[in-house]
């Protein structure tokens, strides 16, 4: 896998597969040949693009696995990953309807899918 970092503060911004190819020669960086998408408020000259940043499940030096991690949650430079210090958890509300037909008023804190009051999986 490759990470696209800042290079203000190594924060790691987007996790992507080996495949994919990182555009930084245009005014915007473009992301094709797996997910195709045009970033918008990170510059090329702004940015370092880090490969072969996983070993197996886990992001490499860490016990994280790659399905917990989420943009801007970790840090990389360029050898060893680190939680970003600024970090602050965020929690969704539950969309579906909670037990007995009742509105649920839990939440669940990505990556987890798991709402904390009723237990459903919200998508």
């Amino acid at each position: 896998m490759k990470t696209i970092v800042r290079k203000s503060d190594n924060t790691s911004a987007y996790l992507l597969p080996d495949g994919a190819v990182v555009d930084l020669s245009g005014p915007r960086l473009a992301v094709t040949g797996g997910p195709v998408f045009t970033v918008m408020d990170l510059p090329p000259g702004s940015v370092n693009v880090h490969e072969n940043v996983t070993a197996g499940d886990v992001l490499v030096g860490t016990s994280t696995k790659i399905d917990e991690w989420i943009g801007n949650k970790f840090t990389f430079n360029g050898t060893a990953w680190g939680s970003n210090s600024d970090w602050e958890d965020f929690h969704i509300g539950c969309k579906l309807d909670g037990i007995n037909g009742m509105p649920c008023e839990g939440t669940f804190t990505p990556p987890s899918k798991v709402c904390s009051e009723c237990g459903q999986t919200n998508d």
